[in-house]
């Protein structure tokens, strides 16, 4: 992520001299007191690069494992300006300024996707159960379909009427509803 701006720096240097002022304010403040900058570069060390992680968002190629690492960084992003907010230099107070703590996206990522989630989506089970109801009921479809068959038959016994009603299966219809000639 930094790699980015320092090219940018160095490709578009600030012709500004207020701009490289409050550059050179924030620099000498960082540089004063070692045990804050350190500390700041430890909190800015659990930042993800988020500007690639919100393009992949945008584009729809993220991966689970990018999205828990998106929030993460959310999760890391109150203390981070929890910390710039003890600096003075007015470069440093407006980045805390525009940094968004991103708790709506915390929140999100947390209760909809798993702790451990595979890499890729293919892979499916990414998001945890009792996030979406109607995803529930297509997982235990899925992973009781038998009994689901079963009691689908049974409704539909008790509500035609028909005691010796079916449900089958093949490969040419797939699944349909067998019944007797005397109850077509």
């Amino acid at each position: 992520m930094g790699k980015r701006l320092m090219r940018k720096f160095v490709e578009q240097p600030l012709i500004n001299p207020v701009q490289i002022l409050k550059r050179q304010d924030a620099v000498e403040e960082l540089c004063k007191d070692l045990i804050k900058r350190d500390r700041l570069m430890e909190l800015l060390s659990n930042i993800y690069d988020l500007e690639r992680l919100m393009t992949k968002v945008i584009y729809g190629s993220v991966s689970p494992r990018e999205l828990k690492a998106l929030s993460f960084t959310a999760q890391s992003l109150p203390e981070v300006k929890q910390e710039l907010s003890t600096y003075q230099s007015s470069l440093l107070c407006d980045l805390n300024q525009r940094i968004s703590n991103m708790e709506e996206i915390h929140n999100l990522i947390e209760n909809a996707i798993i702790d451990e989630p595979p890499i890729t989506m293919k892979e499916g089970g990414v998001i945890k159960p009792g996030f979406h109801q109607e995803l529930d009921e297509l997982r235990e479809i899925r992973d009781n379909g038998k009994d689901y068959i079963l009691q689908m038959e049974e409704k539909e016994r008790e509500r035609t009427g028909i005691k010796k009603l079916k449900i089958n299966y093949n490969r040419v219809f797939g699944y349909y509803i067998e019944v007797t000639k005397s109850n077509l």
